[in-house]
């Protein structure tokens, strides 16, 4: 009998093995986001909102970029690589290296987007 963990684990490190090939895709959602809360108020629900994204991203690429053998697993890591799997497909465009269309203007992304 396997340990209900130890297939949490293996499934985490699976998932992250396979998106760890798209590490420059999620710095280019997280760098485009960047620049555009630069230009909101720090008090807008939409900044809020952005502000959570880039958290995600930034605790994302941190496991993207560490060694294998060096991650350790966060209580929620299957759910954030879950989450960053439908980013990715929610931007497609991403994948071919073209910049992010959908988040062209600020207020236009709905939360359901992230």
């Amino acid at each position: 009998m396997t340990n209900p963990d130890d297939d949490e684990k293996a499934i985490f490190l699976e998932k992250l093995g396979i998106l760890r090939q798209q590490a420059t895709a999620y710095l280019d959602i997280l760098n485009d986001i960047r620049k555009k809360t630069s230009k909101l108020t720090p008090e807008s629900a939409t900044a809020a909102h952005y502000k959570s994204v880039c958290q995600d991203l930034m605790r994302l690429l941190y496991l993207l970029n560490k060694k294998p053998k060096g991650v350790v697993m966060p209580p929620d890591g299957v759910q954030l690589l879950v989450w960053a799997e439908r980013v990715l497909e929610k931007y497609p465009k991403i994948n071919r290296g073209q910049r992010l269309s959908r988040l062209s203007r600020i207020g236009e992304v709905d939360e359901t987007d992230f």
